[in-house]
Protein backbone atom coordinates (compact mmCIF):
# COMPACT_ATOMS: atom_id res chain seq x y z
CA UNK A 1 0.00 0.00 0.00
CA UNK A 2 0.93 3.68 -0.22
CA UNK A 3 0.32 6.06 2.67
CA UNK A 4 0.78 9.75 1.83
CA UNK A 5 1.04 12.24 4.70
CA UNK A 6 1.19 16.03 4.52
CA UNK A 7 3.21 17.79 7.24
CA UNK A 8 2.09 21.41 7.21
CA UNK A 9 3.12 24.39 9.29
CA UNK A 10 4.98 27.66 9.58
CA UNK A 11 8.79 27.84 9.26
CA UNK A 12 10.79 26.81 12.36
CA UNK A 13 8.00 24.70 13.86
CA UNK A 14 9.88 21.40 13.64
CA UNK A 15 8.65 19.99 10.31
CA UNK A 16 12.05 18.77 9.08
CA UNK A 17 13.31 18.09 12.61
CA UNK A 18 10.48 15.58 13.01
CA UNK A 19 12.56 13.25 10.78
CA UNK A 20 15.39 13.09 13.34
CA UNK A 21 14.76 9.51 14.53
CA UNK A 22 14.43 7.94 11.08
CA UNK A 23 17.28 5.92 9.57
CA UNK A 24 18.99 4.80 6.38
CA UNK A 25 15.71 3.44 4.99
CA UNK A 26 14.70 7.10 4.44
CA UNK A 27 15.42 9.37 1.47
CA UNK A 28 14.66 13.10 1.53
CA UNK A 29 14.11 14.72 -1.87
CA UNK A 30 15.44 18.10 -0.80
CA UNK A 31 14.13 20.87 -3.05
CA UNK A 32 15.22 23.50 -0.56
CA UNK A 33 18.81 22.18 -0.72
CA UNK A 34 19.35 22.82 2.96
CA UNK A 35 21.41 20.90 5.49
CA UNK A 36 19.59 18.66 7.94
CA UNK A 37 19.09 20.25 11.38
CA UNK A 38 20.17 17.02 13.11
CA UNK A 39 22.70 14.16 12.66
CA UNK A 40 21.51 12.17 9.65
CA UNK A 41 21.53 8.62 11.17
CA UNK A 42 22.09 7.38 7.62
CA UNK A 43 19.19 9.31 6.06
CA UNK A 44 19.94 10.14 2.42
CA UNK A 45 19.54 13.90 1.91
CA UNK A 46 19.22 14.11 -1.88
CA UNK A 47 19.31 17.58 -3.52
CA UNK A 48 16.57 18.19 -6.07
CA UNK A 49 15.81 20.76 -8.74
CA UNK A 50 16.66 21.22 -12.40
CA UNK A 51 19.47 18.82 -13.39
CA UNK A 52 22.22 20.38 -15.53
CA UNK A 53 23.57 18.55 -18.55
CA UNK A 54 26.65 16.35 -18.19
CA UNK A 55 29.09 16.44 -21.16
CA UNK A 56 30.58 13.29 -22.63
CA UNK A 57 33.96 12.63 -21.01
CA UNK A 58 36.59 9.87 -21.10
CA UNK A 59 34.41 7.69 -23.28
CA UNK A 60 31.46 7.95 -20.90
CA UNK A 61 28.15 9.10 -22.45
CA UNK A 62 26.87 12.53 -21.50
CA UNK A 63 23.44 13.31 -20.09
CA UNK A 64 20.94 15.89 -21.25
CA UNK A 65 19.65 18.52 -18.84
CA UNK A 66 16.32 17.89 -17.12
CA UNK A 67 13.73 20.27 -15.73
CA UNK A 68 12.78 20.01 -12.04
CA UNK A 69 9.53 18.29 -13.05
CA UNK A 70 11.24 15.79 -15.39
CA UNK A 71 13.97 15.07 -12.85
CA UNK A 72 11.36 14.54 -10.14
CA UNK A 73 9.54 12.06 -12.37
CA UNK A 74 12.81 10.28 -13.14
CA UNK A 75 13.78 9.94 -9.46
CA UNK A 76 10.29 8.83 -8.34
CA UNK A 77 10.17 6.22 -11.11
CA UNK A 78 13.49 4.83 -9.85
CA UNK A 79 12.20 4.74 -6.28
CA UNK A 80 9.22 2.59 -7.28
CA UNK A 81 11.35 -0.56 -7.42
CA UNK A 82 13.89 0.46 -4.81
CA UNK A 83 14.36 -2.03 -1.98
CA UNK A 84 16.73 0.36 -0.22
CA UNK A 85 14.15 2.96 0.84
CA UNK A 86 10.87 2.47 2.70
CA UNK A 87 10.26 6.15 3.46
CA UNK A 88 10.24 9.01 0.93
CA UNK A 89 10.14 12.62 2.12
CA UNK A 90 9.48 15.70 -0.04
CA UNK A 91 11.06 18.80 1.50
CA UNK A 92 9.33 20.87 0.54
CA UNK A 93 6.21 20.87 -1.63
CA UNK A 94 6.34 24.68 -1.51
CA UNK A 95 9.84 24.78 -3.02
CA UNK A 96 8.87 22.21 -5.68
CA UNK A 97 5.85 24.22 -6.81
CA UNK A 98 7.94 27.41 -6.96
CA UNK A 99 10.38 25.63 -9.29
CA UNK A 100 7.52 24.20 -11.36
CA UNK A 101 5.88 27.59 -11.81
CA UNK A 102 9.19 29.23 -12.80
CA UNK A 103 9.76 26.56 -15.44
CA UNK A 104 6.22 26.93 -16.80
CA UNK A 105 6.68 30.71 -17.06
CA UNK A 106 9.92 30.22 -19.00
CA UNK A 107 8.32 27.80 -21.48
CA UNK A 108 4.75 29.02 -21.95
CA UNK A 109 2.68 32.16 -22.29
CA UNK A 110 -0.76 33.29 -21.13
CA UNK A 111 -3.19 30.65 -19.91
CA UNK A 112 -0.77 27.87 -20.86
CA UNK A 113 1.45 28.80 -17.91
CA UNK A 114 -1.05 27.76 -15.26
CA UNK A 115 -2.55 24.99 -17.37
CA UNK A 116 0.82 23.22 -17.37
CA UNK A 117 1.52 24.21 -13.77
CA UNK A 118 -1.76 22.68 -12.56
CA UNK A 119 -1.15 19.55 -14.63
CA UNK A 120 2.35 19.27 -13.17
CA UNK A 121 1.00 19.29 -9.61
CA UNK A 122 -1.54 16.60 -10.51
CA UNK A 123 1.20 14.45 -12.08
CA UNK A 124 3.42 15.00 -9.03
CA UNK A 125 0.82 13.57 -6.66
CA UNK A 126 0.01 10.71 -9.01
CA UNK A 127 3.69 9.71 -9.07
CA UNK A 128 3.85 9.87 -5.27
CA UNK A 129 0.78 7.65 -5.01
CA UNK A 130 2.35 5.12 -7.38
CA UNK A 131 5.13 4.39 -4.86
CA UNK A 132 3.71 1.10 -3.63
CA UNK A 133 4.72 -0.15 -0.17
CA UNK A 134 6.29 3.21 0.73
CA UNK A 135 5.47 5.74 3.40
CA UNK A 136 5.47 9.16 1.72
CA UNK A 137 5.70 12.44 3.64
CA UNK A 138 5.24 15.82 1.95
CA UNK A 139 6.37 18.87 3.93
CA UNK A 140 4.53 22.09 3.10
CA UNK A 141 4.34 25.68 4.31
CA UNK A 142 0.96 27.24 5.06
CA UNK A 143 -1.03 30.38 4.39
CA UNK A 144 -3.80 32.09 6.37
CA UNK A 145 -7.07 33.24 4.78
CA UNK A 146 -10.52 34.31 5.92
CA UNK A 147 -13.77 33.02 4.48
CA UNK A 148 -16.86 35.15 3.83
CA UNK A 149 -17.93 34.80 7.48
CA UNK A 150 -14.55 35.93 8.78
CA UNK A 151 -13.44 32.47 9.90
CA UNK A 152 -9.69 31.89 9.70
CA UNK A 153 -8.64 29.19 7.22
CA UNK A 154 -5.22 27.54 7.41
CA UNK A 155 -4.09 25.54 4.39
CA UNK A 156 -1.06 24.53 2.32
CA UNK A 157 0.44 27.47 0.51
CA UNK A 158 0.19 27.27 -3.26
CA UNK A 159 0.09 29.69 -6.17
CA UNK A 160 -2.79 29.65 -8.63
CA UNK A 161 -6.54 29.16 -8.19
CA UNK A 162 -7.17 25.58 -9.28
CA UNK A 163 -5.41 23.90 -6.34
CA UNK A 164 -6.38 26.40 -3.64
CA UNK A 165 -7.66 24.50 -0.62
CA UNK A 166 -7.38 21.16 -2.40
CA UNK A 167 -3.81 20.05 -1.70
CA UNK A 168 -4.62 18.31 1.59
CA UNK A 169 -7.29 16.14 -0.06
CA UNK A 170 -4.49 14.24 -1.81
CA UNK A 171 -3.20 12.96 1.53
CA UNK A 172 -4.47 10.21 3.83
CA UNK A 173 -3.08 12.05 6.85
CA UNK A 174 -2.36 15.71 7.56
CA UNK A 175 -0.18 16.59 10.56
CA UNK A 176 -0.05 20.24 11.58
CA UNK A 177 3.34 21.21 13.03
CA UNK A 178 3.46 23.74 15.86
CA UNK A 179 5.23 24.65 19.09
CA UNK A 180 3.88 25.74 22.47
CA UNK A 181 5.71 27.33 25.38
CA UNK A 182 6.58 25.14 28.35
CA UNK A 183 4.74 25.93 31.61
CA UNK A 184 8.01 27.18 33.08
CA UNK A 185 8.19 29.84 30.37
CA UNK A 186 11.59 28.53 29.29
CA UNK A 187 11.74 26.61 26.03
CA UNK A 188 8.98 25.08 23.92
CA UNK A 189 7.36 21.76 23.07
CA UNK A 190 7.25 20.84 19.38
CA UNK A 191 4.05 19.01 18.48
CA UNK A 192 1.88 17.57 15.73
CA UNK A 193 -1.87 18.19 15.68
CA UNK A 194 -3.42 14.87 14.61
CA UNK A 195 -7.02 16.03 14.03
CA UNK A 196 -8.69 19.40 13.74
CA UNK A 197 -9.08 21.11 17.09
CA UNK A 198 -11.58 23.59 15.66
CA UNK A 199 -8.84 25.94 14.47
CA UNK A 200 -5.66 24.11 13.49
CA UNK A 201 -5.93 21.63 10.60
CA UNK A 202 -5.15 17.95 10.93
CA UNK A 203 -6.63 14.64 9.85
CA UNK A 204 -5.86 10.99 10.52
CA UNK A 205 -7.96 7.84 10.03
CA UNK A 206 -10.70 7.11 12.56
CA UNK A 207 -9.27 5.59 15.72
CA UNK A 208 -5.61 5.86 14.78
CA UNK A 209 -5.14 8.49 17.49
CA UNK A 210 -7.35 9.03 20.53
CA UNK A 211 -8.87 12.48 19.89
CA UNK A 212 -9.18 13.18 23.59
CA UNK A 213 -5.71 12.09 24.66
CA UNK A 214 -3.67 12.33 21.45
CA UNK A 215 -4.89 15.43 19.69
CA UNK A 216 -1.41 16.84 20.29
CA UNK A 217 1.57 14.45 20.07
CA UNK A 218 5.37 14.88 19.99
CA UNK A 219 6.71 15.80 16.54
CA UNK A 220 8.50 12.49 16.06
CA UNK A 221 7.79 10.76 12.74
CA UNK A 222 9.38 7.53 13.96
CA UNK A 223 6.61 7.27 16.56
CA UNK A 224 3.96 8.25 14.00
CA UNK A 225 5.18 5.50 11.67
CA UNK A 226 4.92 2.94 14.47
CA UNK A 227 1.29 3.95 14.86
CA UNK A 228 0.72 3.66 11.10
CA UNK A 229 2.19 0.17 11.06
CA UNK A 230 0.06 -0.98 13.98
CA UNK A 231 -3.14 0.59 12.59
CA UNK A 232 -2.75 -0.88 9.08
CA UNK A 233 -1.03 -4.08 10.30
CA UNK A 234 1.93 -3.48 8.05
CA UNK A 235 4.33 -5.64 10.11
CA UNK A 236 4.34 -9.45 9.90
CA UNK A 237 1.59 -11.00 11.99
CA UNK A 238 1.52 -14.44 13.66
CA UNK A 239 -0.84 -17.06 12.22
CA UNK A 240 -2.75 -19.61 14.28
CA UNK A 241 0.26 -21.91 14.51
CA UNK A 242 2.40 -19.10 15.91
CA UNK A 243 4.40 -18.69 12.70
CA UNK A 244 5.14 -15.30 11.21
CA UNK A 245 3.31 -14.49 8.01
CA UNK A 246 3.64 -11.45 5.79
CA UNK A 247 0.70 -9.09 5.46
Amino acid sequence: MNLLTMIVGNPSTGKTTSLRNLDERTIILNYEKKALPFPSNGIVNFPMGPKPSVPRKDGKPGQASMSAMDYTTYILDNLKNSEKFDIVVIDSFSAFTDMLLAECKSKYKGFDVFNHYNSGIYEFFQHLKSLENKLVFVISHIEYLQDAEGTMIIRSKIKGKEWEGLVEKEATCVLYSRYVKKPTGKGVFYQFVTNSDGYLPGKTPLGMFDQEKELYIPNDLAQVIQRYRAYYRLDPQPNQEGERVAV
